[in-house]
């Protein structure tokens, strides 16, 4: 399970193994390893790291019982306020337009919660 979600993580965040590998400071060999299962990191800096990079904790890379649809859903809200963040406060949008997408996101919000009921 470790590796399977090291994989899905890494392909949600559109990383290549060399990539990830880089970034946690290991071998591309040892990241597809990881992924396939034959070995987990030894070091706790490596799980740190790899945790960071994925964007999760790393008793959720250890734990078998969490659902990853849950996960994915949260990467994805994630990566959503990520992009507002950017547009709104690097973006070349008018304030208007600003205003537009806020009322927006927030009638999204409002509405998913009436479904829930």
């Amino acid at each position: 399970m470790f590796g399977e979600k090291v994989r899905a993580l890494r392909l949600q965040r559109e990383m290549t193994q060399k990539e990830l590998a880089e970034k946690i400071g290991v071998s591309t060999r040892s990241l597809i390893n990881y992924e396939t299962g034959k070995c987990h990191p030894r070091q706790a800096s490596v799980v740190a790291k790899l945790a960071e990079a994925l964007g999760v904790t790393a008793d959720f890379l250890f734990n078998d019982r969490e659902c990853m649809s849950k996960t994915s859903e949260a990467m994805d809200a994630e990566n959503l306020v990520q992009q507002l963040s950017a547009l709104f406060t690097g973006g070349k949008l008018s304030k208007a337009d600003r205003d537009a997408a806020m009322q927006s996101l927030q009638k999204a919000y409002w509405d998913g919660l009436k479904t829930e009921e």
